[in-house]
């Protein structure tokens, strides 16, 4: 009756990087950021390529993935150094009802997710 086994192994594995889990997380954070703030542009080139593609995939891809992107403030200032809106507005009338719907879509939250004066910028360039 009520006979109990002792545990032997408890929580007796150790951390694998040797770290306290304070300074993962504080490593974590400022490889993020650092990181995040570096793949901006090279993202939106990324973006640029997709969108003036020939296959019908890449654009759909592309535009996706810009309106996904200016959800992060930093990535609307660069897309419109990049003249981006130029380069989507084409797409409105593309032969592929996919490539417009996702070229409306990116610009929409474009719009939404940038200020009132992006929102000017975006009617002045096309």
């Amino acid at each position: 009756m009520g006979k109990s086994r002792a545990k032997r192994f408890g929580n007796m594995r150790p951390n694998p990087t040797g770290m306290t889990p304070e300074k993962e997380l504080q490593m974590e954070a400022e490889l993020n950021t650092d990181s995040q703030h570096a793949a901006v542009p090279s993202m939106i080139a990324n973006i640029v390529e997709k969108l003036q593609a020939p296959d019908v995939e890449e654009r759909t891809c592309g535009c996706q993935l810009l309106a996904s992107i200016v959800s992060q403030p930093r990535a609307i200032s660069f897309l419109l150094q990049q003249n981006v809106v130029k380069i989507v507005a084409p797409l409105f009338l593309d032969s592929c009802i996919d490539v417009r719907k996702s070229a409306l879509g990116a610009m929409r939250n474009m719009s939404v997710h940038g200020q009132a004066d992006v929102c000017d910028l975006m009617v002045t360039s096309d």
